[in-house]
């Protein structure tokens, strides 16, 4: 079950890595986030593993709408970081605690996988927070925490300070 789950999130990430258009960015719409860690298109994914700082270089939104979910991806050369959220415009801007398989952070370094969902079935305490919603300008804002097992379930880091902003993509 848990191979099925990890298959799905790399399906998605795929989709969002290939499938988006590009468009030109306008910096007076979205500006950086205030606290010098946006890029120069004010958009970011970074979080803090382990005690150290961690920003990917390409981050992407999917707002899929067969499925009501958000699917938020960050990647560089050594490794991606995935966040999912379901039913997200039932509830809006607001917490949400990590469940199996529908509120996910999955963190891949080489082939080392750490996720949220344990393969004995269990999830992190942690969660994603929805700021900001933003349906005109399609921006999604938030923070997000949770300690991530590998697959065997003998190593653990401890993801804090999780932060995005990102203007997404309809699907």
């Amino acid at each position: 079950m848990n191979f099925i789950k990890y298959i799905t999130v790399f399906f998605f990430a795929s989709v969002l890595f290939t499938s988006c258009e590009n468009e030109p960015l306008d910096g007076s719409i979205i500006p950086d986030n205030g606290t010098g860690g946006g890029t120069s298109t004010g958009y970011y994914l970074k979080v803090t593993k382990d005690g150290v700082a961690k920003q990917w270089s390409t981050v992407q939104a999917l707002n899929s709408t067969p499925l009501n979910s958000i699917i938020i991806t960050g990647a560089d050369n050594s490794s991606s970081m995935t966040l999912v959220v379901h039913d997200v415009y039932k509830i809006g801007t607001g917490v949400y605690n990590l469940s199996w398989a529908e509120k996910s952070c999955v963190y891949t370094e080489g082939t080392n996988i750490f996720s949220s969902d344990y393969s004995d079935f269990n999830t992190s305490a942690g969660n994603i927070t929805i700021t900001e919603l933003n349906q005109t300008n399609k921006t999604i804002k938030g923070t997000f925490n949770f300690i991530g097992k590998n697959q065997a379930m003998t190593a653990t880091k401890v993801f804090t300070k999780g932060e995005f902003y990102l203007k997404y993509t309809l699907q």
